[in-house]
């Protein structure tokens, strides 16, 4: 049951990724778009600026995250840092947990969440 409840969360990300890259005009990371919101799914799109760390937060579940972009970020959990490089369509998975990440690259980068 899990496994289909995630493989439909990642085809509804995919689906959501054409729409999204289409689009032009991204926001801040701190104010995120909520691209879909209902009782069952939570899809956000995120844009963070070069540099920028996004502010140490929490997830209370796990999520999908879909790069709309080729960037490289700096991961923070438990007070270790790793970077972390992602390409246009990888899917990542996050577990549910309190961590802080930030943009590495030289132009913004570009996601999708779905929790």
């Amino acid at each position: 049951m899990r496994r289909k409840l995630v493989l439909g969360i990642v085809l509804v990300a995919l689906g959501v990724v054409g729409i999204l890259y289409a689009q032009q005009k991204y926001p801040d990371a701190s104010d995120p778009t909520v691209v879909l919101d209902n009782d069952q799914v939570v899809v956000q799109r995120v844009e963070m600026s070069p540099g920028e760390w996004v502010g140490e937060h929490s997830h209370n579940g796990d999520q999908v995250v879909v790069s709309l972009s080729n960037m490289s970020l700096m991961y923070r959990e438990g007070g270790k840092e790793t970077k972390r490089t992602f390409e246009v369509g990888e899917v990542m998975w996050v577990e549910a947990g309190t961590h802080d990440h930030k943009a590495l690259t030289e132009g913004a980068a570009i996601l999708v969440t779905v929790k």
